[in-house]
């Protein structure tokens, strides 16, 4: 049997984190890790040097079955939370979450919601807040790009599972297990 659901495509771009006048240990490498839609995202692995530049790009497509109405998934992406996390590597301790940014799914994948139409997609900066591991006064500013398509599909049961694929390669990823560190709550 077939139903009419709501299939969103997310294209994720993370471009950079900056923090003019910071220095950092520079003992290990640095990673975002992001939770969206209950997937564990992790991009590669940067010096310790701000800006860090990371340029990657990743789709994150989920179909929302039984969802007819899209007032019905704003409300869903409204109690979706979005969890990112900047994150050092150390070879002989464990890895340290240097600072996190929390919002809901709704506010980063459409943050200027009007009554007049916007095309979606965003150019953001996302402040980020210190943890007591950052060693600077300012807060981290991590800059992201999204765009959002929303699309009617036809599907059927059972529900497939939720995708992640890295733009540079094309591959798809098998969503990794949370590692403790990180907290991917719904509200």
């Amino acid at each position: 049997m077939r139903r009419r659901s709501q299939k969103l495509e997310i294209l994720l771009d993370i471009q950079a984190v900056s923090c003019p006048g910071v220095w950092i240990p520079c003992n290990g490498a640095v990673y975002l890790s992001i939770c969206l839609l209950g997937n564990y995202i992790r991009t590669k692995e940067t010096a310790p040097v701000f800006p860090m530049m990371f340029y990657e790009k990743f789709v994150i497509e989920k179909v929302f079955r039984h969802v007819f109405h899209l007032s019905d998934l704003d409300e869903i992406l409204d109690a979706e939370i979005v969890y990112m996390e900047l994150i050092q590597r150390f070879a002989e301790k464990p890895d340290t979450v240097l600072a996190t940014f929390e919002t809901s799914a709704r506010e980063l994948l459409f943050p200027n919601i009007t009554s007049t139409p916007q095309y979606s997609g965003a150019d953001l900066d996302l402040l980020m807040e210190p943890t007591v591991n950052f060693v600077g006064t300012l807060a981290p500013r991590l800059e992201v790009s999204t765009k959002t398509t929303v699309k009617e599909v036809r599907t059927s049961l059972p529900p497939p599972p939720a995708t992640v694929r890295s733009v540079a390669d094309g591959q798809p990823k098998v969503p990794s297990p949370r590692p403790a560190a990180l907290r991917c709550r719904r509200l």
